[in-house]
């Protein structure tokens, strides 16, 4: 899993160019550039991920033991989505807005993921407040890995994993 810590680094160093570009290039005042906080792991890694049906928790995958070994919480990861801690995603249940939101999507996206698949096969992984857009997890029971949908600009994205995820944001320009 070295090579997945090291796009993590890579993930970091583009997020960096982003804001550099912003200010430099746009001509963007620097406190209006949103700079990416990673936070610390935890003391304990979690073992489980909440889904977004109530009560129901996934295995934590080899690849999100690794992300969450480096990171508890990612403010502006990709492209200005923060990745959701375990606890964060265990929030949803409290009555968050972002069911409410989830909901909403689902009327007018009919081939979104909660809209598509039962809500325990689903996770929230992150989420753009300002900009109205998430990304999930897609449970499958073959699969040690969980896959991605991220909805970002009024498209979706689908991905086997989170290394694709983190690979197609790497590589796309600036």
């Amino acid at each position: 899993m070295n090579g997945l810590q090291n796009l993590f680094g890579d993930v970091r160093e583009k997020n960096e160019a982003i804001c550099r570009y912003l200010i430099d290039q746009l001509a963007t005042a620097e406190d209006e550039v949103p700079h990416q906080i990673v936070h610390p792991p935890q003391e304990c890694i979690p073992s489980h991920i909440p889904a977004l049906a109530k009560g129901v928790y996934k295995p934590v995958s080899p690849m999100l033991r690794c992300l969450y070994s480096y990171t508890s919480c990612w403010e502006h990861a990709i492209v200005g989505q923060m990745i959701l801690s375990p606890s964060q995603m265990e929030g949803l249940w409290c009555g968050s807005p972002w069911i409410t939101a989830i909901e909403i999507r689902m009327d007018n996206w009919l081939t979104s993921p909660p809209a598509e698949r039962e809500w325990n096969q689903l996770s929230l992984f992150a989420i753009d407040v300002e900009a109205q857009e998430e990304t999930y997890l897609i449970w499958h029971d073959e699969s040690e890995e969980p896959g991605v949908v991220s909805y970002q600009a009024g498209l979706a994205e689908a991905y086997p994993s989170i290394k694709e995820l983190f690979e197609a944001y790497v590589e796309a320009p600036l």
